[in-house]
């Protein structure tokens, strides 16, 4: 009994950890996204117009949330047929992989490019919904489980806190 209580702990410590990944990733760019859209050194081709800018700068935020509405339920529904653990995993290191191209894409000044990602990165962010679903399986009882929600909820907030902050100090040291 001592055994099963540690492992769901540990399980139920992981699945924050991943709440805390996913939205920190999410969060991390939001710092960075005005220079990548209003700097002469950004996205965008200089000599563009601000109505121009102002357009695509606003496309850009609006698509992550867009495949974050359509990625949960599709994924949930995939996490029924082929596991939770390998959907949380998958989305983990898919949006490892699209961050990096995000990089690439970044440097390479190719913004259509990057918008599409960045949905796809909205889309794989699904990993919130599962981790949660997985929490909330463990839960005894409805105490336990409004006690879990409330722990959610942390991990969410202090990621959407960390991810800019690491971001600005990102930036910061490597703009010297």
């Amino acid at each position: 009994m001592k055994y099963a209580n540690r492992l769901k702990n540990f399980t139920i410590f992981l699945m924050f950890i991943v709440i805390l990944i996913d939205i920190m990733s999410y969060s991390i760019v939001f710092p960075i996204m005005p220079g990548l859209f209003y700097s002469s050194a950004g996205l965008m081709p200089p000599g563009s117009s601000l109505f121009l800018r102002n357009i695509f700068y606003g496309i850009t935020l609006a698509i992550g949330p867009l495949g974050i509405f359509i990625g949960p339920p599709i994924l949930g529904k995939l996490s029924d047929i082929i596991g939770r653990k390998k959907v949380i995993i998958y989305c983990l290191a898919i949006n490892i992989i699209l961050y990096f191209i995000s990089g690439f894409l970044i440097m390479f000044h190719m913004l259509i490019l990057f918008i599409i990602v960045r949905f796809f990165i909205g889309l794989f962010a699904g990993n919130f919904a599962a981790a949660q679903t997985v929490i909330l399986d463990f839960c005894d009882n409805e105490k336990e489980k409004m006690k879990n929600l409330g722990w959610i909820s942390l991990a969410a907030y202090i990621a959407l806190i960390l991810g800019p902050a690491v971001s600005g100090i990102t930036v910061e040291i490597f703009s010297d």
